[in-house]
C-alpha cells in the first residue's frame, strides 16, 4: 500500500494549496467589494454635481461646464431666430383699460365730478 499512501499525500497537499489560494482570493475579494462600495459613492456624488449648472444652483456661470455652456448658446440662438417673438403678437387681441366717458376732474379743494355722476 505504500503507493496510496503516497497518492493520499499528493492529495492533502493539493488540498493545502487550494485552500490557502482560496483563502487569499476571498481576502481579495472582500479588498474589492470594499472598493466597489467607495467607487459607487463617488460616481453618485459626480453624477448628482454633472447636473448641476448655474440656472439649477448657487453656483457662478464661470464654473458651469463647457457643455451647459454650448447649450446656452444654442438656445438663445433658437429663441433669437423663433418666429414668435417675446410679449404680445401681432394680431392677438389687445388688453387695456377702457377710458371714462366721463372724466373726473381734480381740483386744489378736493375732488369734483362732472356734472349728473354721482360720487361712489
Amino acid at each position: 500500500m505504500a503507493g496510496g499512501d503516497e497518492v493520499v499525500e499528493r492529495l492533502v497537499a493539493e488540498n493545502d494549496r487550494l485552500r490557502a489560494e482560496n483563502d487569499a482570493l476571498q481576502s481579495e475579494i472582500g479588498e474589492l467589494r470594499g472598493l466597489v462600495g467607495e467607487l459607487k459613492i463617488r460616481v453618485a456624488d459626480l453624477e448628482s454635481k454633472s447636473g448641476r449648472t448655474s440656472k439649477t444652483s448657487s453656483i457662478p456661470p464661470s464654473r458651469d461646464p463647457n457643455s451647459a455652456r454650448e447649450e446656452a448658446k444654442l438656445n438663445r440662438a433658437e429663441r433669437r431666430a423663433a418666429a414668435r417673438r417675446q410679449g404680445k403678437q401681432p394680431g392677438s387681441e389687445g388688453k387695456h383699460l377702457s377710458q371714462r366717458s366721463v372724466v373726473d376732474r381734480r381740483s386744489g379743494t378736493g375732488l369734483r365730478y362732472a356734472p349728473g355722476v354721482a360720487p361712489i
